[in-house]
């Protein structure tokens, strides 16, 4: 099974290269960069809106998924501030491990105090840091789908994650489901990365955006160290693997369907991983995301 992840992985990466040579380069929405510490750094898409992009050390032996994994490897996670007068609202919490210095963050970037979170999803990079943000009076919105996987902190009982992908389960305050959102927000159900995976949108008089969460795989870095990519396509691969129980893979090409459809209705698309980018742009990475899951093609085995 290693040496097939290990084959396709490699076969994936070269089409990757080839494709990157052959169509228009996608270009990010324009924003100002602030690193503020070595974490987190913050770019600000409006005068309101600062996505908060989280840098975290890939502690993971790369062994048991028949890849090397150097020293100092990372992958990115983005988390976004919406600030909406009285206060602000998040866009998922980030990694458990970097909970307080994100709460830190946002409250001296906007001045303001963070009114609630709305999470796309409950795995750790996304939902990890919500036992935090509830200490500190902050309610956490979420899927009622999602329920089970952030109580258990992304612990499966289908397959043994790796440590560095749990963290402190937590009871989320709201559902989306029984409670309308505030502040101008809504939400459609995405599911295939999770059940319960959602993905929000915000509008103002300014612009429009819309939070894919994960159901959007972002396109590798040239940074050699930067393994966000290859932490979506084994998260990816771990839930085709999980086809004989439930075939993820295959509700999530539905959701990357009805996202040519979603997506363009908003200025600004806004990833889980990556950097932003305009609407207008979308179909590639919708396009490109559905290309990585096809990639999936031998019989499944757990």
């Amino acid at each position: 099974m290693r040496i097939m992840q290990k084959r396709t992985y490699t076969k994936l990466m070269l089409s990757i290269i080839i494709i990157s040579l052959l169509i228009t380069p996608i270009v990010p929405a324009s924003a100002k960069r602030y690193k503020k510490n070595d974490k987190i750094t913050e770019h600000q898409l409006a005068y309101n809106v600062i996505r908060f992009e989280e840098k975290i050390p890939l502690t993971l032996d790369g062994s048991a998924y028949g890849i090397e994994i150097p020293e100092g490897a990372y992958y990115t996670v983005n988390v976004y501030g919406i600030d909406v007068g009285p206060g602000v609202i998040l866009i998922d919490c980030g990694d458990e491990s970097m909970a307080k210095a994100l709460y830190k963050s946002v409250r001296k970037a906007f001045k303001k105090p963070v009114l609630a979170v709305y999470l796309t999803h409950g795995h750790a990079d996304h939902a990890g840091g919500g036992s935090y943000f509830q200490k500190k009076h902050v309610p956490i919105f979420a899927s009622v789908y999602e329920f089970e996987l952030i109580e258990d902190g992304a612990s499966s009982p289908y397959y043994e994650s790796p440590e560095m992908f749990l963290y402190t389960g937590y009871t989320p305050d709201f559902t989306y489901e029984e409670l309308p959102l505030w502040c101008g927000f809504d939400y459609e159900y995405a599911p295939g990365h999770t059940m319960g995976h959602l993905v929000l949108s915000y509008e103002n008089w300014h612009n429009s955006y819309v939070f894919t969460g994960d159901v959007i795989i972002e396109q590798p870095t040239t940074d050699p160290l930067d393994f966000t990519f290859t932490t979506s396509w084994f998260t990816a691969l771990i839930l085709y693997q999980l086809t004989p129980i439930y075939d993820f893979i295959a509700d999530w090409q539905v959701t990357l369907t009805d996202m040519y459809t979603l997506v363009p209705n908003y200025e600004i698309v806004c990833p889980g991983h990556g950097s932003e980018y305009s609407s207008d742009d979308a179909a590639g990475y919708i396009w490109f995301t559905s290309y990585v899951l096809g990639e999936f093609s031998d019989p499944p085995s757990i």
